[in-house]
């Protein structure tokens, strides 16, 4: 890019160069205008005025905008056109310069002698256009007429005006041989007689200024005496001494066969300095024949040419070396036509010269470009100077598209007529293809960033933010909200400080990342983990800084629930235990109970007798006659009892122990629930007084994992439990059949606080709990879920608040378990 701006100051440079030499080319042009007898036109190929003197323009009485454009028959006489005009026009086109000089039959039938020089003008070696200089030698020649024979001329001069076209061709009236020589000696250009051998035979004052000597010295000496120059038309090496003699005679010769010639040369001033001069050469058809000239001094002429060939040469080698592609267009008929462009712009484009010029721009644009440059009325824009930089699509031969910038300058005459335009077009394709990449890239770190669920956020050194994700947008509630330059604490608290415990400056002031942890921002009932990352040019300090907030509640709690689980498991391995201990001394109580049993039954014998013959007696605090009857009840407790605690040791150690998971066992679903509610009856009975059991009668068997289905009716009654608040709310459990739906089913019915509507559907995932202060897990439903599903079966929820709930467990006869997924623990 540093190139780039380097390369347009260099060439806005350039173009301010070539606006001075313009500006010196307008004072070139000011002095042709004001040239005296003279009128310059320059001409297209298709014989068509591209521009002309003010000379012309007074010649014909027109102004630029009805001359311009229009074609030269239209505005000479078609039979002078055709008969003067076109040969010449056409040698011309052909590279050739044409000078000569004639009389020429105006259309009111007078003659008036002309100096007539048609010469090409090429651009890069091509013709393009053709000048061509008028001098109008009438005057001069009447004048020397008159000088030799005044009656004569004197009648020919008479009229005052004559018609060429439709121009007024004035001409100075010439009463007598005196004012003739008048006017030649006051006239501004050198005047010079010559004899056939060269012999100089009268001057005027301005040939004696011009070459520094007196007119009795010029009048002593020969035109080879002075001229010491190359001819500038055949460009022949001259002798430095003077021409010689033969060269002379062959000028004369030429003169005297044509009527004039024309020549540019150097004459020595008497001080040895070299003046270049242009001399008008007219042969005089007298008794001795005669020649006389006018000499002009082109010395500033020639320097302005020799500028201008150099400005031309620099101006080209900016043109060709330009960094960009520079066209040069001309204004026709609304279209803007290539009159030049660069090499750059061919070689681009895949063109020749011959094949662009003559085009319009439009030609090259693509049809998108030519649709917005007619759209945009581009020319209307660059004539009244409000164009601006606009992107362009170029055309490649090949069907290649350039994508340019291209930037546009009028050219203005002296009369505020547009005549032409300068565009330069700048290859940007690399810059859109990176421009596309870096937008390509753009939304890939978009959507990555999107894509992440933790709010990220962008700031600077000023708290101001840069970028937010989506998940940030949701986070700070202002979604689709402009924040680009916000600070981060006003947008999030609208507080006119940051908040407590930011650490933003401390991270871009260190470069170290921090990461910490608080409640949270939006919502102080969650946690977050703030981590703050420094951002780092290679080598420098930290400009901006990522903040990534994590919300770590559920994680915690995952943690917390990990805790729990880990206890849980510890306290089935301790139930087993303590279940293993407890059976011991329960073997000894149930093996010597029924010896007590048989000793009692053997001593009632004795003792009967005793009290029969003694009478009643005390016995143990308690009259006989009472602990006989009671003894045998107290026994039958013990050995009750004692059978209760191997039955509860016994579930214990079946639903603590860790085995490989049959899901092929024939499970009775009457069994799992009677075993289920076995293990909770203390549960159930300290939360309610109207509980009801209600088996299926003639229930089939499903295929399964009879410990797992313990487990999920055991969750089922404590969920329950905790739903009820009141021992007046009952507690139902029921098994029975749907042939419906060919399925058996076991339903928990309770009539606690029951669930709110919008958490239906979220009481199943995992560690979702409302009883999250009370030890709440959230892990009960979700794992009857696997479990049930692992049984291909399904667990249906209704319920309504404060009318209780109803949990309905649906396990198929005909479907064959699938393998579960894992094997829960007790503590589960």
């Amino acid at each position: 890019m540093a190139d780039y701006c380097a390369d347009c100051q260099a060439l806005k440079f350039r173009i301010r160069e070539l606006e001075a030499e313009n500006a010196y080319l307008q004072m070139f042009k000011s002095g042709m205008d004001n040239m005296p007898c003279s009128r310059f036109a320059i001409l297209s190929r298709e014989h068509r005025f591209a521009a002309v003197s003010q000379g012309y323009l007074d010649a014909y009485h027109l102004k630029p905008e009805n001359i311009i454009g229009k074609k030269a028959a239209d505005v000479l006489d078609e039979r002078i056109f055709q008969t003067v005009a076109e040969p010449c026009f056409a040698q011309a086109l052909e590279g050739k310069a044409i000078h000569y000089s004639t009389w020429v039959e105006m259309p009111d039938s007078r003659r008036r002698l002309l100096t007539i020089h048609y010469f090409p003008i090429p651009n890069q070696g091509i013709v393009s256009r053709v000048g061509i200089l008028i001098q109008d030698l009438t005057q001069i020649h009447e004048t020397q007429e008159a000088s030799i024979h005044p009656g004569d001329n004197c009648r020919k001069a008479q009229q005052n005006n004559f018609c060429m076209g439709n121009g007024i061709w004035d001409v100075m009236p010439v009463k007598t041989g005196k004012q003739y020589q008048t006017i030649i000696q006051t006239a501004i250009d050198g005047f010079v007689m010559l004899d056939q051998q060269g012999r100089l035979l009268e001057v005027n004052e301005a040939y004696c200024r011009m070459v520094g000597y007196s007119r009795e010295e010029l009048l002593q000496m020969q035109t080879m005496d002075v001229d010491t120059m190359i001819d500038i038309d055949t460009m022949i090496d001259i002798d430095a001494m003077g021409r010689s003699a033969m060269e002379i005679k062959q000028l004369f010769e030429t003169a005297v066969q044509s009527g004039s010639v024309h020549v540019e040369t150097r004459h020595r001033h008497k001080s040895g300095r070299l003046v270049d001069v242009e001399i008008n050469l007219q042969y005089l058809d007298t008794q001795k024949g005669m020649f006389f000239g006018f000499v002009r001094d082109i010395t500033e002429k020639k320097q302005i040419r020799e500028a201008l060939k150099k400005s031309e040469a620099r101006y080209r080698d900016l043109f060709e070396s330009a960094p960009v592609m520079y066209v040069v267009l001309e204004h026709q008929h609304e279209e803007a036509v290539l009159r030049d462009c660069n090499a750059l712009f061919l070689d681009s484009l895949g063109y020749t010269l011959t094949e662009v010029i003559g085009c319009s721009i439009s030609k090259f644009y693509t049809a998108d470009s030519r649709e917005k440059m007619y759209r945009e009325q581009n020319l209307r824009r660059i004539r009244e100077n409000t164009f601006s930089m606009a992107e362009r699509e170029l055309l490649c031969r090949d069907g290649e598209i350039i994508h340019t910038l291209i930037q546009a300058k009028t050219d203005i005459d002296e009369h505020g007529k547009l005549i032409g335009i300068r565009c330069m077009f700048t290859n940007i394709s690399a810059q859109k293809r990176a421009q596309e990449q870096l937008r390509e890239s753009n939304h890939l770190l978009t959507v990555i960033l999107d894509g992440i669920c933790d709010p990220l956020i962008i700031l600077d050194r000023n708290m101001g933010v840069l970028m937010m994700n989506r998940a940030a947008e949701m986070y700070s509630g202002r979604s689709g909200t402009p924040y680009l330059g916000q600070k981060c604490h006003q947008m999030f608290k609208l507080t006119p400080r940051p908040c407590a415990g930011c650490c933003v400056g401390q991270v871009l002031g260190s470069g170290c990342k921090k990461q910490y942890e608080r409640a949270g921002l939006m919502n102080p009932d969650t946690l977050e983990q703030v981590t703050v990352y420094p951002i780092r040019e290679k080598g420098y300090h930290a400009w901006a800084a990522i903040v990534r907030v994590s919300d770590i509640t559920l994680e915690r709690q995952m943690k917390k629930e990990l805790i729990q689980a880990d206890k849980m498991i510890s306290l089935g391995v301790l139930v087993s235990g303590m279940a293993h201990e407890i059976n011991n001394p329960n073997q000894l109580i149930m093996s010597n109970t029924p010896l007590l049993i048989d000793a009692w039954k053997s001593s009632t014998l004795v003792l009967d007798r005793y009290s029969r013959e003694n009478g009643d007696f005390s016995l143990g605090g308690l009259p006989y006659s009472r602990m006989r009857e009671d003894i045998p009840q107290l026994f039958e407790g013990i050995i009750e009892g004692s059978a209760r605690i191997h039955r509860i040791v016994k579930d214990l150690k079946d639903y603590a122990r860790k085995e490989e998971v049959d899901m092929d066992q024939s499970v009775d679903l009457n069994h799992v629930v009677k075993n289920a509610v076995r293990l909770t009856r203390i549960l159930i009975d300290g939360k309610t007084d109207r509980f009801s059991l209600a088996y299926g009668s003639s229930l089939p068997v499903v295929r399964g994992n009879r410990q797992k289905l313990e487990q999920v009716v055991i969750n089922l009654i404590e969920n329950a439990c905790q739903a009820i608040s009141d021992r007046e709310q009952g507690l139902e459990i029921a098994t029975f059949l749907e042939p419906n739906r060919n399925c058996l089913c076991v339903q928990v019915k309770d009539q606690g606080h029951g669930i709110p509507e919008n958490m239906l559907t979220r009481i199943m995932d995992p560690f979702f709990t409302t009883r999250r202060g009370q030890g709440g897990t959230g892990l009960g439903l979700a794992v009857c879920l696997n479990i049930v599903t692992t049984h291909a079966g399904k667990i249906e929820v209704t319920s309504k608040p404060d009318q209780g709930s109803v949990f309905t467990v649906s396990l198929p006869l005909d479907a064959a378990p699938k393998i579960c997924l894992y094997d829960q623990t007790p503590g589960e």
